[in-house]
């Protein structure tokens, strides 16, 4: 009789595989010699017509019993034999080994300690264990389960369940197209985007930066503290502020604005509307009326191009 047992290599690693061949040498080796010792039985039992199974010293022809088993406690009924100290048992398909035993029934193999059990698509390896029936594969300590499309590592652990992922501690999950990092996270769903702490939110097509915060939706920006605004031709600086909306622009403490034809110059202050121009009462000629307004769009013209600068800036 020899072990006829399919293990994967692949299932086992080097030290359970060596194990394995191990048991599986001395089994045969034991096999082999209850093979003999079967035959001597037969003798016996055949000769003195007495077989005692439960002992040895009181079986009829004891010195006929060779020398290397004299001292062996046996017995034979059927087709299970015992052999004490490193014993043997068959029953069947069944073998079993004691001590470090191995134990074969059809398909299902035992080796205690490190053992293996294989039965049918079934098989285990306790210590670093491995189980797998049908799709599903479990590896105790650093663990891992694959039901379906599902896998978890303990500790660090990783699950996939369809087409999400989730991993504990610094995890990450992905539900349709939505992903979610905790700690500092990030979700994104649809074209959304939150990084908490220094925070960043993309919903469509406005973006919100926390603190020294940014947020664009349409054609507006906004940063706080020294604050831009942009929502249409409009621009706001806070401190030496500027706000240009339509052809308008302020500029807050030697304040100008520009409102169609009209400019307006606080303090010493010049105000053109229409074709008339006055400085603190006094008339000012066209020209130098013109010129001031040149000035005017000239100043607006470096606004528009600090705008452009700042979403420059923002794109990159």
């Amino acid at each position: 009789m020899e072990f006829e047992t399919e293990i994967d290599s692949g299932e086992l690693n080097i030290e359970s595989q060596a194990k394995m061949e191990i048991i599986i040498s001395v089994a045969e080796k034991a096999l082999k010699d209850m093979k003999l010792k079967l035959l001597d039985c037969v003798i016996i039992v055949h000769t003195e017509r007495t077989l005692i199974a439960t002992d040895i010293g009181q079986l009829t022809g004891r010195d006929r019993v060779d020398p290397d088993i004299s001292e062996a406690v046996f017995f034979a009924l059927g087709m299970s034999v015992s052999f004490n100290g490193m014993s043997v048992t068959v029953n069947g398909m069944s073998v079993t080994v004691n001590g470090m035993f191995v134990t074969v029934n059809g398909m299902f193999v035992t080796v205690n300690e490190m053992f293996a059990t294989v039965n049918g698509m079934y098989v285990t390896v306790y210590g670093m264990s491995v189980t797998v029936n049908g799709m599903s594969v479990s590896f105790n300590g650093m663990s891992v389960t694959v039901n379906g499309m599902s896998v978890s590592f303990n500790e660090m652990s990783v699950t996939v369940n369809g087409m999400s992922v989730t991993v504990n501690g610094m995890s990450v999950t992905v539900n349709g197209m939505s992903v979610t990092v905790n700690g500092m996270s990030v979700t994104v769903n649809g074209m959304s985007v939150t990084v908490n702490g220094m925070s960043v939110t993309v919903n469509g097509m406005s973006v919100t930066v926390n603190g020294m915060s940014v947020t664009v939706n349409g054609m507006s920006v906004t940063v706080n503290g020294m604050s831009v605004t942009v929502n249409g031709m409009s621009v706001t600086v806070n401190g030496m502020s500027v706000t240009v909306n339509g052809m308008s622009v302020t500029v807050n403490g030697m304040s100008v604005t520009v409102n169609g034809m009209s400019v307006n110059v606080n303090g010493m202050y010049v105000t053109v509307n229409g074709m008339s121009v006055t400085v603190n009462g006094m008339t000012v000629l066209l020209t130098e009326c013109l010129l001031l307004l040149t000035e005017c769009l000239l100043l607006l013209t470096e606004c528009l191009l600090l705008l452009t600068e700042c979403l420059l800036l923002l794109m990159e």
